[in-house]
């Protein structure tokens, strides 16, 4: 017979809290996927690849990895496919010879746009109303990012 070991109040709420994290991340994931991918055949990783560029342009493929906290291997897959669509444009790093650096072009911006709306859109249909609850959750998960980061990572 299998015998649960009771746990403090404290490890209760990090539980409860772990679990919440990555259902919301999941189901999050799973659903702009799917509404990236009937709306404008693109998929969340896409959005989030063009999004890091969008805020800086001419950022090379290594800072794109920082910024995501995704592996190299992950975004250099994700820009491969966004060049070959025209959507990002990648050329050579004038301060490195071993690295290039990508930005959006007019095509990428357009498709960013679009992406980033219907993503609103969906997720209005389904997050709180009051923005300012929005707010507020996003500023906590926010705080909690930056007190896991390392402190020595460059995330700009």
């Amino acid at each position: 017979m299998l015998r649960l070991r009771r746990m403090s109040e404290s490890e209760h709420s990090y539980e409860r809290f772990l679990k919440a994290v990555h259902q919301t991340v999941f189901l999050f994931d799973r659903e702009a996927d799917r509404v990236l991918a009937e709306t404008l055949g693109g998929t969340f990783s896409q959005f989030m690849v063009l999004m890091a560029i969008a805020q800086c342009q001419g950022l090379s493929q290594q800072k794109i990895a920082a910024f995501l906290q995704l592996t190299p291997a992950a975004v250099s897959r994700q820009v491969d496919g966004l060049v070959e669509a025209k959507l990002i444009a990648r050329k050579q790093d004038p301060h490195s010879r071993r690295s290039y650096v990508v930005s959006l072009t007019e095509a990428g911006e357009k498709r960013f746009g679009a992406m980033k709306t219907v993503l609103i859109e969906a997720f209005k249909r389904s997050a709180p109303a009051d923005i300012k609850q929005l707010d507020a959750a996003s500023a906590t998960m926010e705080s909690l990012v930056e007190t896991m980061l390392p402190s020595d990572r460059d995330h700009s």
